[in-house]
């Protein structure tokens, strides 16, 4: 069936897609926060943010808004957004996706490399913390002045050393009238430094009164929650930096090009890129499939272990989805 065939064709085919480079999110509070902000600007009928491959795909009445009002909306609520250039004629998809790939894997390395030292330095100067802390003064010397100002140095150093990318953030949000996990950390670790710093500044005004002069100090409870959270943070960098290894794997099965069927039968190679919903695309024996869609007419087995992990091909007949990147194996599509 033609598209004009649907009244709202049309109207669809007005609005414009974009998708945007967002950098600085950390949490799924971050990802509403950009898609409020972009669907906050007038014109815009849509936005979806992935926080792993840090996208965010913007549906707009071209008309209404460009592109740098959807970068002003982004920066407006705390984060950075770099519009992605559209392939321009004659330039290689694979070559632009390859240059994206290698820019986004430099980008995670370096994050991963940032979080190793971090952690690694937080560590190592929390273990002492932790040592004292937990030995609840029956180390020599401990509770003394300097002792106490010697876990004060230590924690002010992983506070505002490695704990500085939470307090960072924390006040980012906090000036958009916003709160995300950096928020909490910033607040507890904030809290622990701040109430046991006055205890050693000003001795005896937060008094314990198990410990007579000597204030009961809580630097072990910073250095604890930054090398914590900065544990997960390099966890969870990780496993999303296997998780985008694998999403760009399966993009790379996706061919560059698709044979086109006009309506009067005319084969045409043309780049997938080009294609549009409607179309009709010829897929032989042992090629891959270019693009979503649904079989109009022909049998096939199609290989679809790289999406599903199962090993037996799956048939397909006329009215049957096939997914782009999957193999076809023994008929013609």
């Amino acid at each position: 069936m033609r598209g004009d065939d649907f009244g709202q064709v049309p109207d669809a085919r007005q609005a414009e897609a974009r998708e945007l480079q967002i950098q600085g999110m950390t949490c799924a509070a971050c990802v509403r926060r950009v898609e409020r902000a972009l669907t906050s600007v007038p014109g815009v009928s849509e936005a979806t943010v992935n926080l792993v491959t840090e996208r965010a795909l913007v549906r707009f009445d071209p008309g209404l808004v460009d592109g740098a009002k959807l970068l002003g909306a982004v920066s407006a609520a705390g984060y950075e957004a770099v519009e992605r250039i559209p392939r321009e004629a004659g330039e290689s998809s694979a070559a632009g996706a390859t240059q994206r790939s290698e820019a986004l894997a430099q980008r995670e390395l370096k994050e991963d490399r940032t979080l190793r030292r971090n952690l690694v330095v937080s560590a190592v100067l929390t273990v002492p913390l932790l040592v004292i802390g937990m030995s609840h003064g029956a180390m020599p010397g401990i509770d003394t002045a300097v002792g106490h100002w010697a876990q004060l140095a230590l924690a002010t150093i992983v506070l505002f050393g490695p704990g500085w990318r939470f307090l960072r953030l924390g006040w980012k949000a906090l000036r958009h009238l916003s709160a995300d996990m950096n928020t909490l950390v910033s607040i507890g670790a904030i809290a622990a430094w701040a109430y046991s710093t006055a205890g050693v500044v000003g001795r005896g005004l937060v008094a314990h009164a198990e410990h007579g002069p000597a204030p009961h100090l809580y630097f072990e409870a910073t250095g604890a929650i930054i090398s914590f959270v900065l544990f997960g943070k390099w966890l969870e960098t990780r496993a999303r930096k296997r998780l985008s290894d694998a999403v760009r794997g399966l993009i790379a099965l996706v061919p560059e090009e698709a044979v086109r069927v006009s309506a009067a039968g005319v084969e045409e190679r043309v780049q997938v890129d080009a294609l549009t919903t409607g179309q009709v695309v010829l897929v032989r024996p042992g090629e891959r499939v270019p693009t979503d869609g649904i079989v109009v007419r022909g049998n096939s087995a199609i290989d679809e272990s790289t999406l599903t992990g199962e090993s037996m091909p799956v048939d397909k007949a006329s009215g049957d989805k096939v997914f782009a990147g999957t193999l076809n194996q023994t008929g013609v599509l």
